[in-house]
């Protein structure tokens, strides 16, 4: 296990060190980015590196105005994994 911060690089950038020979991914964070070109970048970088496996993990408050930027990210998130058959 590897906590991630962004205090040195950017988390893409400790992302891009921790997939290399992953099979698997764990990803748990309350955040998720809402920038197409942030997962079409995630989803090139997991088909060079062959993840197969992403478990997601994140929080949906309810009556937020959150949960709809989550749903946004969450589907642009599932699109991804559909379309390399994660």
């Amino acid at each position: 296990m590897h906590i991630v911060n962004n205090l040195d690089s950017t988390h893409f950038d400790q992302l891009r060190n921790l997939v290399n020979g992953a099979d698997t991914l764990h990803i748990i964070s309350p955040f998720l980015s809402e920038s197409k070109e942030f997962y079409d970048d995630l989803f090139e970088l997991l088909n060079n590196e062959g993840v197969k496996n992403i478990f997601l993990t994140t929080t949906l408050d309810d009556y937020s105005t959150d949960l709809f930027r989550k749903a946004n990210a969450l589907y642009l998130f599932g699109i991804g994994c559909l379309a390399l058959n994660i």
